[in-house]
């Protein structure tokens, strides 16, 4: 019998289940977009536009609150500007869908001739998985419309710089390397423009990229040059933007250079053993380890952007997470909100299994190792660990419960009657009743008691009240 098991496990293809698992795993979150409605911060972005206009808007922003220009031009973009909560919902789920839809485009174009589409699409959505599964807050991921186009449309450009990058470094024909330059340059601002991090990660990135460039002498080091200039004016219009002194009057504890490090080693330590250890990266990774060493089993053009020495990528690796919490407690003197840490795990997954990928291939080149497959019972085991953590805690869990428990659509539901009663009234002040159904997949915040609370007042000017609160308890 234990042989016959065995003989089983052993011919069985645990990744023609892999793709229908993930698939079923990520589904309620597309679904609960549909139950998604603005975050209070989203009627700020709208009227703001509307009372100002676009152009006027994005003067005032730049002014007074921010200089990240691109992100200030995408949120100023708010669905509700058109007084659309349907709109809003369709922008919400066609952002998603473009997000997976870049990663796959991502993993596709990396390993274009190293593997199979199914285990391309394996790969994509493993990482969509474990972001979906184990990212700080996917409210403010997912499904806050100005949170989106600060933190994820900025993940979104980095893959593509990536893509395009790649391509420019690969082109052969003068035509085609001005092409991508272009298109590279384009994207490298437009990062920058999203938020600080983001600009420090780019700039930082495209200034590794030009230095290797010129030392080996690459054909290509002159384009790498003007992406960088470029990159340079466009940190510079962000960072001296009158706006960025303003807003840095709210936070007392900013500009401590040792607090800031002191705190980001101090969380680095602690989300690296929680995103590693307390979530299913590990046996996800397991999972993946065979596909890996079939990449370097078919070399094609891309197969060097992996043969870095391991400690060297590994430390760049760790640098720029740490670049990322320190940028920060640097500016705000505060740990960063969950929007921002989301951003951070991306980046975190990235060069993880990037660095997994570079591992790979040093024992595969160097010490002649091949994994073609895991056995049987390898595969049981990461899926019982898998199932325990989605199980015990997870962000599935949750979205889950939400959809099936119908607190999303009661949510939704209340949410509707609200603004059909504030429309329908006739009276100017209203004290509203707070929400009794919170899904916390979806829900990023409400309205106050406060009348004089900026969420409050711009909440009045989109229903055309003189002021809407909560009641008090």
């Amino acid at each position: 019998m234990t042989g016959k098991i065995k003989d089983i496990l052993s011919k069985f293809n645990f990744g023609n289940l892999s793709i229908p698992f993930l698939s079923i795993m990520i589904l309620p979150f597309f679904l609960l977009v549909f139950y998604t409605n603005p975050g209070t911060d989203d009627f700020n972005a709208s009227e703001n536009v509307v009372i100002n206009g676009f152009v006027k808007s994005q003067y005032t922003l730049y002014q007074y609150w921010s200089g990240r220009f691109f992100s200030n031009i995408t949120t100023s973009l708010n669905p509700l500007i058109l007084r659309s909560f349907l709109l809003y919902k369709i922008t919400i789920f066609v952002l998603m869908v473009s997000f997976l839809a870049v990663l796959i485009f991502f993993i596709f174009d990396i390993f274009r001739n190293s593997l199979t589409s199914n285990n391309k699409y394996l790969i994509a959505l493993s990482v969509f998985f474990l972001y979906l599964c184990s990212m700080p807050s996917t409210a403010q991921g997912f499904y806050w419309f100005v949170s989106v186009m600060i933190y994820q449309l900025s993940l979104i450009l980095i893959l593509l710089f990536i893509i395009f990058y790649i391509r420019l470094t690969n082109s052969e024909s003068l035509r085609q390397r001005n092409l991508y330059t272009f298109i590279t340059a384009i994207l490298s601002i437009s990062i920058a423009g999203s938020n600080e991090i983001a600009l420090v990660l780019i700039l930082t990135s495209v200034f590794l990229l030009m230095i290797k460039s010129f030392y080996m002498r690459s054909k290509f080091k002159w384009s790498i040059l003007i992406i960088f200039v470029l990159t340079i004016a466009a940190s510079y219009f962000v960072i001296s933007a009158p706006g960025n002194t303003a807003r840095s009057e709210l936070y007392s504890e900013n500009h401590l250079f040792v607090k800031s490090v002191i705190l980001s080693f101090k969380d680095l330590s602690e989300i690296l053993i929680h995103w590693i250890f307390l979530t299913p990266l590990i046996p996800v990774t397991l999972i993946l380890t065979p596909v890996f060493f079939i990449i370097f089993s078919k070399p094609n053009i891309n197969t060097k952007l992996f043969s870095g020495n391991p400690f060297i990528t590994f430390a760049i690796y760790l640098i720029f997470l740490f670049i990322s919490l320190f940028i920060f407690y640097w500016i705000t003197g505060k740990p960063p909100y969950n929007r921002t840490l989301n951003f951070i795990y991306f980046i975190f997954l990235i060069g993880w299994f990037y660095n997994v990928i570079v591992i790979t291939g040093f024992f595969k080149i160097k010490f002649n190792v091949e994994l073609k497959s895991l056995p049987g019972i390898v595969y049981i085991l990461a899926i019982i660990v898998i199932s325990f953590l989605l199980i015990r805690k997870s962000n599935i869990r949750t979205a889950y419960a939400d959809l099936l428990r119908g607190t999303a659509s009661k949510y939704n539901t209340e949410l509707i009657d609200r603004y059909n009663f504030i429309k329908e009234s006739k009276s100017d002040t209203w004290g509203i009743d707070e929400l009794v159904n919170i899904p916390r997949t979806i829900f990023v915040a409400d309205i106050t008691s406060d009348p004089k609370a900026m969420c409050n007042i711009f909440y009045s000017q989109y229903f055309g009240k003189n002021s809407i609160t909560l009641k008090n308890k």
